[in-house]
């Protein structure tokens, strides 16, 4: 006789061994294929379903829930991933060390957005992979349009550029 328990787990892993692959594709795409990343939020994303499923929320653990809070939970990775940056950053100028040079083998354009800094790697996601327009990149990322458009902008440029050493070597 099956329980209510074992019947709500077994639930909850069918909804994962559903959902996971299409949410495993767009953190795939929005990470530009760093897997260690894309598992984290894999995990987290996951974590949080399993928290609204037994809080009796199971009908809102669909696909588009879970693909938000991939998307949220990718944010909140790249804001912190920049905190974490700009206090490297400071810290290196006050022992006045020279930056840490990135690396130039870079063999294709995801080695090369995988370069960039997190807040740009975040605009190239939302625009490119999720397709958002400025202003709703702008409101996720809580910065102005001219801000977003900005670091786009200095993105698609570095790109460009990291791009053509590729092409040269």
């Amino acid at each position: 006789m099956e329980t209510a328990v074992s019947a709500d787990r077994d639930a909850f892993l069918d909804r994962y061994r559903t959902s996971a692959p299409a949410v495993y594709a767009y953190l795939y795409k929005a990470c530009a294929g760093e897997r260690s990343r894309v598992d984290d939020l894999l995990q987290e994303t996951f974590s949080a379903a399993l928290i609204t499923w037994k809080a009796g929320k199971a009908d809102d653990v669909t696909l588009p829930w879970l693909l938000t809070v991939a998307r949220n939970k990718l944010i909140d990775a790249y804001r912190k991933l920049e905190r974490e940056q700009k206090h490297l950053a400071r810290a290196a100028q006050l022992q006045r060390a020279d930056p840490l040079p990135t690396a130039s083998d870079a063999t294709d354009a995801l080695a090369c957005v995988r370069r960039l800094p997190p807040m740009q790697r975040a605009v190239i996601a939302l625009r490119f992979v999720d397709d958002l327009p400025l202003a709703e990149v702008a409101a996720l990322l809580g910065k102005r349009v001219g801000a977003v458009d900005s670091l786009q902008r200095r993105a698609l440029a570095a790109l460009r550029i990291m791009l053509e050493e590729t092409e040269d070597d």
